[in-house]
Protein backbone atom coordinates (compact mmCIF):
# COMPACT_ATOMS: atom_id res chain seq x y z
CA UNK A 1 0.00 0.00 0.00
CA UNK A 2 2.64 2.24 1.15
CA UNK A 3 4.71 1.66 -2.46
CA UNK A 4 1.72 2.27 -4.18
CA UNK A 5 1.19 5.43 -3.14
CA UNK A 6 4.56 6.51 -2.41
CA UNK A 7 4.44 5.54 -7.00
CA UNK A 8 1.31 8.17 -7.31
CA UNK A 9 2.92 10.55 -5.25
CA UNK A 10 5.97 10.17 -7.84
CA UNK A 11 4.00 10.40 -10.70
CA UNK A 12 1.71 13.55 -9.93
CA UNK A 13 5.22 14.90 -9.33
CA UNK A 14 6.34 13.93 -12.99
CA UNK A 15 4.35 16.60 -15.43
CA UNK A 16 4.80 19.47 -12.58
CA UNK A 17 8.86 18.64 -12.50
CA UNK A 18 8.79 18.54 -16.60
CA UNK A 19 6.61 21.99 -16.38
CA UNK A 20 9.38 23.33 -14.38
CA UNK A 21 12.03 22.61 -16.75
CA UNK A 22 10.44 24.52 -19.79
CA UNK A 23 9.81 28.33 -19.72
CA UNK A 24 7.36 30.28 -21.89
CA UNK A 25 7.84 34.39 -21.67
CA UNK A 26 5.12 36.95 -22.73
CA UNK A 27 6.66 39.88 -23.59
CA UNK A 28 6.11 43.78 -25.08
CA UNK A 29 6.37 46.62 -25.55
CA UNK A 30 3.52 49.44 -25.13
CA UNK A 31 4.28 53.05 -26.95
CA UNK A 32 2.25 55.93 -27.98
CA UNK A 33 2.08 60.05 -28.06
CA UNK A 34 2.12 62.76 -30.35
CA UNK A 35 4.44 63.56 -33.02
CA UNK A 36 4.53 67.13 -35.35
CA UNK A 37 5.29 66.24 -39.34
CA UNK A 38 6.94 68.35 -42.18
CA UNK A 39 3.00 69.19 -43.13
CA UNK A 40 2.89 71.35 -39.59
CA UNK A 41 0.32 69.04 -38.37
CA UNK A 42 -0.10 66.82 -34.68
CA UNK A 43 -0.69 63.76 -34.70
CA UNK A 44 -1.38 60.70 -32.86
CA UNK A 45 1.63 58.39 -32.86
CA UNK A 46 -0.53 55.16 -33.39
CA UNK A 47 2.87 53.13 -34.51
CA UNK A 48 4.87 54.97 -31.37
CA UNK A 49 7.12 57.05 -30.93
CA UNK A 50 10.19 55.85 -29.57
CA UNK A 51 9.18 52.05 -30.23
CA UNK A 52 6.29 50.13 -32.42
CA UNK A 53 4.23 48.58 -29.98
CA UNK A 54 4.16 44.60 -29.96
CA UNK A 55 3.43 41.58 -28.44
CA UNK A 56 5.58 38.66 -28.14
CA UNK A 57 5.50 35.04 -26.58
CA UNK A 58 8.90 32.94 -26.45
CA UNK A 59 10.12 30.22 -24.77
CA UNK A 60 12.51 26.75 -24.28
CA UNK A 61 12.63 23.42 -23.29
CA UNK A 62 15.88 21.23 -21.93
CA UNK A 63 16.02 18.62 -24.42
CA UNK A 64 17.02 15.86 -21.60
CA UNK A 65 20.68 15.73 -20.87
CA UNK A 66 21.94 16.55 -24.49
CA UNK A 67 22.67 19.93 -23.71
CA UNK A 68 20.28 20.89 -26.52
CA UNK A 69 17.13 23.07 -25.69
CA UNK A 70 13.97 23.83 -28.26
CA UNK A 71 13.30 27.64 -28.63
CA UNK A 72 10.33 29.17 -29.85
CA UNK A 73 9.41 32.80 -30.55
CA UNK A 74 6.27 34.54 -32.07
CA UNK A 75 6.06 38.18 -32.59
CA UNK A 76 2.77 40.44 -33.54
CA UNK A 77 2.63 43.83 -34.00
CA UNK A 78 -0.71 46.05 -32.87
CA UNK A 79 -1.53 49.53 -33.56
CA UNK A 80 -1.52 51.87 -29.90
CA UNK A 81 -4.43 54.22 -31.00
CA UNK A 82 -7.16 51.80 -32.39
CA UNK A 83 -8.00 48.36 -33.59
CA UNK A 84 -6.25 47.83 -36.60
CA UNK A 85 -5.96 44.49 -38.87
CA UNK A 86 -3.11 42.29 -38.35
CA UNK A 87 -1.99 39.00 -38.55
CA UNK A 88 -0.38 36.52 -35.42
CA UNK A 89 3.14 36.87 -36.13
CA UNK A 90 3.33 39.68 -38.82
CA UNK A 91 6.78 40.34 -36.95
CA UNK A 92 8.50 37.07 -37.26
CA UNK A 93 8.11 33.45 -35.62
CA UNK A 94 10.46 30.38 -35.22
CA UNK A 95 11.00 27.16 -34.04
CA UNK A 96 14.63 25.86 -33.65
CA UNK A 97 17.78 24.46 -31.35
CA UNK A 98 19.61 25.72 -29.00
CA UNK A 99 23.11 24.50 -28.19
CA UNK A 100 26.51 25.62 -26.48
CA UNK A 101 27.74 25.97 -30.05
CA UNK A 102 24.65 28.73 -30.55
CA UNK A 103 21.17 28.13 -32.26
CA UNK A 104 19.48 27.49 -35.17
CA UNK A 105 16.35 28.06 -35.84
CA UNK A 106 13.45 28.11 -39.09
CA UNK A 107 11.16 30.57 -39.88
CA UNK A 108 11.53 34.34 -39.69
CA UNK A 109 14.61 35.99 -38.40
CA UNK A 110 12.54 38.69 -36.33
CA UNK A 111 15.20 40.72 -36.66
CA UNK A 112 18.09 40.51 -39.54
CA UNK A 113 21.88 40.46 -38.50
CA UNK A 114 22.22 43.51 -39.87
CA UNK A 115 19.90 45.27 -38.15
CA UNK A 116 21.26 43.66 -34.75
CA UNK A 117 24.73 45.18 -35.80
CA UNK A 118 23.58 48.36 -36.91
CA UNK A 119 21.23 49.03 -33.67
CA UNK A 120 24.70 48.36 -31.57
CA UNK A 121 26.11 51.65 -32.76
CA UNK A 122 22.56 53.62 -33.47
CA UNK A 123 22.70 55.97 -30.51
CA UNK A 124 18.64 55.95 -30.26
CA UNK A 125 18.53 52.20 -30.30
CA UNK A 126 16.72 51.99 -33.72
CA UNK A 127 14.08 54.25 -32.52
CA UNK A 128 11.11 55.02 -34.55
CA UNK A 129 12.86 58.27 -35.26
CA UNK A 130 16.11 56.72 -36.33
CA UNK A 131 17.56 56.30 -39.91
CA UNK A 132 16.20 53.16 -40.82
CA UNK A 133 19.69 51.92 -43.46
CA UNK A 134 20.87 48.37 -42.02
CA UNK A 135 22.95 47.88 -44.86
CA UNK A 136 19.87 44.98 -45.81
CA UNK A 137 16.79 44.39 -44.83
CA UNK A 138 14.69 44.21 -41.43
CA UNK A 139 13.98 40.79 -40.90
CA UNK A 140 13.97 37.91 -43.60
CA UNK A 141 10.79 35.31 -43.87
CA UNK A 142 11.22 31.46 -44.76
CA UNK A 143 14.84 31.96 -43.46
CA UNK A 144 17.47 29.32 -41.56
CA UNK A 145 18.91 31.39 -38.76
CA UNK A 146 21.96 30.92 -36.87
CA UNK A 147 23.61 32.80 -33.63
CA UNK A 148 26.30 32.04 -31.88
CA UNK A 149 28.57 33.64 -29.25
CA UNK A 150 31.99 33.20 -28.24
CA UNK A 151 33.51 35.20 -25.72
CA UNK A 152 32.79 38.77 -26.58
CA UNK A 153 31.95 37.80 -30.44
CA UNK A 154 28.55 37.01 -31.82
CA UNK A 155 28.05 36.19 -34.66
CA UNK A 156 24.34 35.58 -36.64
CA UNK A 157 23.87 34.37 -40.04
CA UNK A 158 20.16 34.59 -41.80
CA UNK A 159 20.05 32.48 -45.76
CA UNK A 160 16.45 32.16 -47.99
CA UNK A 161 16.66 29.21 -50.38
CA UNK A 162 16.31 29.69 -53.81
CA UNK A 163 12.87 30.46 -55.28
CA UNK A 164 11.41 30.81 -51.63
CA UNK A 165 9.41 34.14 -51.34
CA UNK A 166 10.93 36.45 -48.95
CA UNK A 167 7.72 38.37 -47.75
CA UNK A 168 8.04 40.79 -45.33
CA UNK A 169 11.15 41.71 -46.87
CA UNK A 170 11.83 45.26 -45.35
CA UNK A 171 8.81 45.16 -42.58
CA UNK A 172 6.13 47.18 -43.54
CA UNK A 173 6.92 47.49 -47.27
CA UNK A 174 6.39 44.82 -49.87
CA UNK A 175 8.24 43.66 -52.44
CA UNK A 176 7.02 45.01 -55.62
CA UNK A 177 5.67 42.04 -57.79
CA UNK A 178 7.90 42.76 -60.64
CA UNK A 179 10.73 41.85 -58.42
CA UNK A 180 9.54 38.18 -59.57
CA UNK A 181 11.12 35.12 -57.90
CA UNK A 182 13.63 34.74 -55.09
CA UNK A 183 17.46 34.03 -55.95
CA UNK A 184 18.50 33.13 -52.46
CA UNK A 185 19.43 35.94 -49.87
CA UNK A 186 22.10 36.38 -47.18
CA UNK A 187 22.78 38.41 -44.48
CA UNK A 188 25.24 38.23 -41.92
CA UNK A 189 26.85 40.02 -39.12
CA UNK A 190 29.62 40.39 -36.48
CA UNK A 191 29.40 42.29 -33.38
CA UNK A 192 32.80 41.95 -31.05
CA UNK A 193 32.53 43.56 -27.76
CA UNK A 194 36.01 44.54 -26.22
CA UNK A 195 35.34 46.05 -23.08
CA UNK A 196 34.11 49.56 -23.52
CA UNK A 197 34.15 49.24 -26.73
CA UNK A 198 32.30 47.83 -29.53
CA UNK A 199 32.76 46.93 -33.25
CA UNK A 200 30.38 45.72 -36.00
CA UNK A 201 30.50 44.73 -39.19
CA UNK A 202 27.39 42.96 -41.71
CA UNK A 203 27.08 42.13 -44.95
CA UNK A 204 23.46 41.44 -46.88
CA UNK A 205 23.38 40.19 -50.45
CA UNK A 206 19.43 40.29 -51.66
CA UNK A 207 20.03 37.74 -54.71
CA UNK A 208 16.39 38.59 -56.79
CA UNK A 209 17.39 42.00 -57.70
CA UNK A 210 21.41 41.52 -57.09
CA UNK A 211 21.40 44.08 -54.38
CA UNK A 212 23.71 43.97 -51.70
CA UNK A 213 24.86 46.41 -48.72
CA UNK A 214 27.38 46.40 -45.70
CA UNK A 215 27.48 47.89 -42.55
CA UNK A 216 30.39 48.77 -40.47
CA UNK A 217 30.55 50.88 -36.93
CA UNK A 218 31.90 51.29 -33.63
CA UNK A 219 30.98 52.38 -30.29
CA UNK A 220 32.87 53.33 -27.17
CA UNK A 221 31.60 54.36 -23.46
CA UNK A 222 33.56 56.53 -21.28
CA UNK A 223 30.83 56.24 -18.76
CA UNK A 224 30.36 59.75 -18.89
CA UNK A 225 29.61 59.81 -22.34
CA UNK A 226 28.79 56.98 -25.02
CA UNK A 227 30.44 57.45 -28.27
CA UNK A 228 28.60 56.27 -31.45
CA UNK A 229 29.70 56.06 -35.22
CA UNK A 230 28.60 53.70 -37.85
CA UNK A 231 28.87 53.77 -42.18
CA UNK A 232 26.15 51.89 -44.39
CA UNK A 233 26.58 51.15 -47.94
CA UNK A 234 23.31 49.65 -49.45
CA UNK A 235 21.63 49.17 -52.74
CA UNK A 236 18.61 47.06 -50.81
CA UNK A 237 15.88 48.85 -51.57
CA UNK A 238 15.12 49.68 -47.57
CA UNK A 239 12.56 52.64 -46.56
CA UNK A 240 13.62 54.77 -44.45
CA UNK A 241 12.07 57.56 -42.42
CA UNK A 242 14.20 60.07 -44.61
CA UNK A 243 12.21 58.98 -47.64
CA UNK A 244 16.18 57.83 -49.10
CA UNK A 245 15.54 54.12 -50.15
CA UNK A 246 19.15 53.75 -51.02
CA UNK A 247 22.22 54.94 -50.38
CA UNK A 248 25.04 55.71 -48.26
CA UNK A 249 24.78 56.78 -44.71
CA UNK A 250 27.36 58.14 -42.28
CA UNK A 251 26.45 58.86 -38.58
CA UNK A 252 27.96 60.28 -35.44
CA UNK A 253 26.41 60.31 -32.46
CA UNK A 254 26.92 60.78 -28.67
CA UNK A 255 24.55 59.85 -25.31
CA UNK A 256 24.81 61.40 -22.31
CA UNK A 257 23.43 59.91 -18.85
CA UNK A 258 22.19 62.75 -16.38
CA UNK A 259 20.56 60.89 -13.69
CA UNK A 260 17.23 59.35 -15.37
CA UNK A 261 17.39 61.02 -18.21
CA UNK A 262 19.13 60.00 -20.99
CA UNK A 263 20.41 62.92 -23.81
CA UNK A 264 21.30 62.08 -27.16
CA UNK A 265 22.71 64.00 -30.34
CA UNK A 266 23.34 62.59 -33.58
CA UNK A 267 24.73 63.86 -37.01
CA UNK A 268 23.64 62.37 -40.34
CA UNK A 269 24.44 62.50 -43.57
CA UNK A 270 23.39 60.25 -46.53
CA UNK A 271 24.10 60.21 -50.22
CA UNK A 272 21.18 59.18 -52.24
CA UNK A 273 22.32 55.93 -55.03
CA UNK A 274 19.46 58.22 -57.53
CA UNK A 275 19.88 61.49 -58.59
CA UNK A 276 19.01 63.71 -55.64
CA UNK A 277 20.94 66.14 -53.14
CA UNK A 278 22.77 64.81 -49.71
CA UNK A 279 20.86 64.87 -46.90
CA UNK A 280 21.90 66.40 -43.77
CA UNK A 281 20.14 65.81 -40.32
CA UNK A 282 20.46 66.82 -36.79
CA UNK A 283 18.41 64.74 -34.11
CA UNK A 284 18.02 65.99 -30.79
CA UNK A 285 16.14 63.38 -28.07
CA UNK A 286 15.67 62.58 -24.82
CA UNK A 287 14.32 59.86 -22.35
CA UNK A 288 14.06 59.82 -19.17
CA UNK A 289 12.88 56.84 -16.72
CA UNK A 290 9.95 56.49 -14.49
CA UNK A 291 11.39 53.20 -13.84
CA UNK A 292 13.07 50.46 -15.15
CA UNK A 293 10.76 49.62 -18.08
CA UNK A 294 8.87 52.80 -18.55
CA UNK A 295 10.44 55.83 -20.20
CA UNK A 296 8.98 59.42 -21.15
CA UNK A 297 11.20 60.16 -24.82
CA UNK A 298 10.94 63.12 -26.72
CA UNK A 299 12.72 64.36 -30.09
CA UNK A 300 13.88 66.70 -32.96
CA UNK A 301 15.04 66.02 -36.16
CA UNK A 302 15.53 68.41 -39.09
CA UNK A 303 16.98 67.27 -42.09
CA UNK A 304 18.63 69.78 -44.54
CA UNK A 305 15.87 68.58 -47.34
CA UNK A 306 12.55 69.25 -45.38
CA UNK A 307 11.18 71.02 -42.06
CA UNK A 308 11.19 70.26 -38.41
CA UNK A 309 9.68 66.46 -37.23
CA UNK A 310 9.34 65.72 -33.93
CA UNK A 311 7.42 63.93 -31.15
CA UNK A 312 6.99 62.71 -27.30
CA UNK A 313 5.33 59.95 -26.01
CA UNK A 314 5.57 56.91 -23.50
CA UNK A 315 6.67 53.76 -23.62
CA UNK A 316 6.46 51.11 -21.34
CA UNK A 317 8.11 47.42 -22.06
CA UNK A 318 7.16 44.51 -20.33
Amino acid sequence: MKKSLLALAVAAALPAVAQAQSSVTLYGVADAGFTYGTDKRIKFANSGVNGIPRLGIRGSEPLGNTGMSAIFQLETGWNAGREGVTYLGNRGGFVGLSTKLGSVTFGSSVLAPSFWALNEVDPTASANYTLNVYGGPARLDNSINYTGTFGGLTVRLSHVSDNDALGDLVGSTAVPVAAGPVVGATDVSAIWKLGTLTLVGAYSQIGFLGQSGYTVGGSFDMKIAKLFASYVDSDVNVVTLSSLAQGKAMRVGVNIPVGALLATAEYRRVDPNAAGANVNTVLLAGQYSLSNRTTVNVYGSKPSNNKLTAGVGIRHNF
